[in-house]
């Protein structure tokens, strides 16, 4: 089967940046199908070009993967730029230098766009058309309090319900997506849940193992019995970091409790002002998808946080099937879908925005002995490798595209 897949934000393990489809790419190349990945030049975390040049298309393969990079315009901060930033890859995905015909495309959320090139590429090749959401757009914006302009948030709805209509298969990872569509009364199209996958080959840490100088810091933090907290993702309102600064405001020097937060995001030059004045609190940039299992491995404990306006609309995020996988335990700072850190009971749950409760996590975890700490880890590991299995979720993927690709299902 040739699949295609457009995802603005793709990116390979040796990018920062979520790798669900590379993941889901190799996996099925690995089983004698052709996927190509469709994505951004422009890199939505380092703000460079993947591959530099004038070059409007570019192939790249990675492993098995096959890359089509698409020159997007630059763009530095959430403004304007960044609109335009959508829409020059939405303009300069209707047409590709791909000579085979596909067998199915797939469009991937968060923004609209992505899927609505997917849908026209779909219909000129007369193949099925698959909308994945991986996030609520733009539903999400108005949760968080950044809503666009009335007119264009009345285009983006009316553009969300004309995709739902016009896909095949809808692939989601939200979990109670049925009870936003029955809110929004919008008729569901055939439904896969398809959570995140995880590669347990990627957290197989080979003794002596190096990262960046992160690690090194690390590793300093340690000798001088410190335990570390380690946060690993974007800096966005979106992840109420804030919370988290704020409970690390309550931690003496002596109670040796370092908070380590690597990423960047919009949020992040305000969050560095906040903690300013305080020592038990590092920044780091953000690191390849790659060294995430590597860096993990260095911490203790690691915190999950997410705006409690978005918990609901989340499935299986990225980073906090990393920290499971990892095998270290868990402080998770959200209310989320199916509670997997308490049916895993791999950490502490902890109410959303409420830095005293997360201070008295933090101390509560730092005073647990060592095998305590590994059992809760392990448990976690078990639990995560179990549920999110990538060979699983792969083959549940190819059923569904096999499914509609065999009844000739045409847009």
């Amino acid at each position: 089967m040739k699949i295609w897949i457009l995802n603005q934000y793709a990116v390979p393990p040796d990018s920062p940046g979520g790798t669900r489809h590379y993941d889901f790419a190799a996996a099925m190349a690995s089983k004698g199908h052709e996927v190509t990945l469709i994505a951004s030049n422009f890199n939505h975390w380092t703000k460079r070009d993947r591959i530099p040049g004038k070059k409007v298309y570019q192939f790249e393969k990675v492993g098995q993967v096959q890359f089509l990079w698409v020159k997007t315009a630059p763009y530095w901060q959430n403004n304007f730029k960044r609109i335009w930033n959508m829409v020059s890859f939405f303009l300069r995905t209707w047409r590709l230098p791909l000579r085979e015909k596909p067998d199915v495309i797939l469009g991937s959320s968060p923004h609209l766009l992505a899927p609505l090139s997917a849908w026209i590429l779909a219909k000129h090749y007369r193949v099925p058309f698959v909308m994945e959401v991986r996030d609520l757009w733009p539903e999400t914006l108005v949760r968080l309090g950044q809503p666009p302009p009335r007119m264009i948030l009345k285009g983006l709805r009316l553009l969300e319900r004309f995709l739902y209509r016009k896909t095949t298969l809808l692939i989601s990872m939200v979990t109670d997506i049925q009870a936003y569509f029955a809110s929004q009364k919008i008729k569901l199209p055939p439904l896969v849940y398809l959570p995140n996958p995880v590669d347990a080959n990627r957290y197989r840490i080979l003794p002596g193992a190096e990262g960046t100088n992160v690690l090194t810091a690390l590793k300093e933090m340690k000798k001088n019995g410190l335990f570390v907290f380690g946060y690993v993702g974007a800096h966005g309102p979106a992840n109420d970091l804030e919370t988290v600064i704020a409970a690390a405001a309550s931690l003496k020097p002596e109670e040796k409790i370092q908070i380590v937060l690597i990423g960047d995001g919009p949020s992040k030059q305000e969050l560095e002002k906040k903690a300013a004045a305080l020592p038990q609190v590092s920044f780091f940039s953000a690191i390849p998808r790659q060294e995430v299992p590597v860096m993990l491995s260095g911490m203790d404990a690691l915190i999950f946080s997410v705006h409690p306006t978005l918990e609901s609309t989340l499935g299986s995020p990225n980073k906090l099937l990393d920290y499971m996988a990892s095998g270290k335990p868990v402080l998770c700072a959200a209310s989320l879908p199916g509670r997997p850190v308490e049916k895993a009971e791999c950490g502490f749950p902890v109410a959303p925005q409420s830095p005293d409760q997360l201070c008295e996590a933090m101390r509560k975890m730092a005073s647990l002995e060592e095998e305590s700490l590994a059992k809760m880890g392990e448990r976690g590991r078990t639990f995560v490798f179990k549920q999110h299995d990538l060979g699983m979720l792969t083959d549940r993927l190819l059923e569904a595209l096999n499914r509609i690709t065999r009844k000739g299902v045409q847009v």
